[in-house]
């Protein structure tokens, strides 16, 4: 298991949790869900220390992230982000790798952990009682004891630490079928 911190910004309040790490199937994955796609976007400002140069820069970044929830009850995404003029997509099976997202069910929610090389995100979906609609949450954290959230860009794959970040537009909506297919 690994402490981590949570924030929605870094200058926000901060959270404790415990994360526990996803089994690749589902075998708890809500009913409900299965044979369903959900799409989640968001849109973050940040602003980032690139760490080979010491140099800072604002960055505004739109995600979108797409799950397909088979009749098994595994999890499979899609993460997608556009930073400036490019889009980079990445496919992924939950519990794939490291730096997947990894989904599980907490009670009646979704969650989604990715791990950075300092810190994490998570991504919180919630339904409403009869799971005809959804919310999202976007929550970025620091590993208890670390000052600093580190990762590699999805573009140019080089190190940045994070200075800011500010969620903002986070939607969610809930769809029939295997978008991947």
């Amino acid at each position: 298991m690994i402490g981590l911190l949570w924030n929605c910004r870094i200058a926000a309040p901060i959270f404790l949790f415990t994360v526990i790490a996803a089994s690749a199937h589902a075998a708890g994955a809500l009913p409900q869900l299965r044979g369903k796609n959900l799409n989640l976007s968001w849109t973050d400002n940040r602003v980032e220390k690139i760490l080979s140069t010491g140099v800072q820069r604002p960055v505004t970044q739109s995600s979108i992230v797409t799950v397909y929830v088979s009749a098994e009850g595994r999890f499979f995404s899609a993460f997608g982000r556009t930073v400036g003029h490019g889009f980079v997509n990445r496919k992924e099976v939950s519990g794939g790798d490291r730096n997947a997202l990894n989904w599980r069910v907490e009670g009646t929610t979704l969650a989604a952990d990715q791990r950075f090389m300092r810190g994490a995100r998570r991504l919180i979906v919630t339904f409403d009682p009869g799971f005809g609609s959804c919310s999202l949450r976007v929550l970025h954290g620091k590993e208890a004891g670390s000052s600093t959230i580190q990762y590699m860009t999805m573009k140019s794959l080089e190190p940045v630490e994070l200075q800011s970040i500010n969620v903002t537009s986070a939607s969610c909506t809930i769809g029939t079928g295997n978008p991947f297919s």
